[in-house]
Order: structure tokens, then C-alpha cells, then sequence
């Protein structure tokens, strides 16, 4: 749910507002101290860099 959360796909597997926004409520209160949620999201925000880096490098040549 963790990668879910931070990947920001809680619309796509929540299609309904209320929904999603009540499932949010819930990941972000059971992940607060499950350190798996922190390497997660360490793990997606290096992927999101290098991904930004690699189109900025591609994107000069």
C-alpha cells in the first residue's frame, strides 16, 4: 500500500473521491512507523531523479 501511496496511484486502484481520499487517510496513518514506507519512498524519489536526469541528459544531444 506503501508504494501505492507514494506513487501516487490511490485514483487508479480508489477510482471514487471519497474513496481514495479515505484510503489515503488510512496508508498514511499505518505506514507513519513502518520503516518499510521510508525506503519506499527513498526508492521511488531516486528512480523519480534518475529518470528526470537520464530525459535532461537525452534531451541536450
Amino acid at each position: 500500500m506503501s508504494l501505492v501511496h507514494i506513487s501516487n496511484l490511490l485514483h487508479i486502484v480508489f477510482p471514487e473521491r471519497k474513496e481514495a481520499k479515505r484510503a489515503e487517510k488510512q496508508i498514511k496513518q499505518m505506514s507513519k512507523d513502518f520503516p518499510v514506507s521510508k525506503a519506499v519512498k527513498a526508492t521511488i524519489d531516486s528512480i523519480n531523479a534518475a529518470i528526470l536526469a537520464a530525459s535532461a541528459s537525452a534531451s541536450r544531444s
